[in-house]
């Protein structure tokens, strides 16, 4: 089986909602599903390196690539669940930092797993209820992973949404869980406009807070 390549970058596509590319190593071209996000910072000819999961489907083999090794075994944790295929899998991780994702599932925050493409609610339910006790005994390793390309940390990810860096552990500070303050974040960013000071946007999540 394979676990890891490192090669060159030959070619990127896709195939419906699959993001792939072609990764040269040696004198072979393997191709590798990535997420979407490490696809779309991709340039051709650069030199990449990928954890590898790979698929054996009939005759078929299908790989998947991570930057990081906490990122294929939490995408590995999330196949583990009745009903959480690949694709899936690749979703959750698209839509938040592998961190985030962790502290999603833990808190059962079943907005932000729902958002993800191919995630409804009853299967947000099912992840929650099979992952939170096994990744709640894992938390500490994820959120010490190395940062991945592409891929900012949860205060980067905040600044270039224009919600300022120490809001979140501000609001932490308080008591507040990170499920409660993802929450009143969406419900007060469109009304506030651009370049909104910290006072102001935690004065605004405090009142959306009091009234969850």
């Amino acid at each position: 089986m394979l676990g890891w390549l490192s090669g060159t970058i030959l070619a990127t596509y896709q195939r419906g909602n699959r993001h792939l590319i072609v990764l040269r190593c040696g004198s072979v071209g393997y191709e590798v599903n990535v997420i979407q996000r490490d696809w779309n910072d991709i340039t051709q000819h650069e030199e990449r390196a990928y954890w590898i999961h790979q698929v054996c489907q009939n005759d078929d083999t299908i790989l998947y690539g991570f930057q990081s090794l906490s990122t294929r075994e939490l995408f590995r944790t999330l196949i583990s669940v009745n009903g959480v295929g690949p694709q899936v899998g690749l979703a959750l991780l698209q839509e938040c930092s592998v961190e985030d994702l962790v502290d999603a599932i833990i808190d059962a925050d079943l907005s932000l797993l729902s958002q993800a493409q191919g995630v409804g609610r009853r299967t947000a339910e099912r992840i929650t209820v099979e992952l939170r006790s096994t990744l709640e005994n894992q938390r500490a390793s994820f959120q010490e992973s190395e940062p991945v390309k592409g891929q900012e940390s949860k205060g980067e990810r905040a600044v270039q949404d224009g919600v300022p860096g120490d809001l979140v552990n501000t609001l932490n500070v308080l008591g507040y869980e990170n499920s409660e303050i993802r929450a009143a974040i969406r419900a007060v960013k469109d009304t506030l406009p651009p370049g909104t000071g910290e006072d102001a946007w935690l004065r605004a999540c405090l009142k959306q807070l009091s009234l969850q």
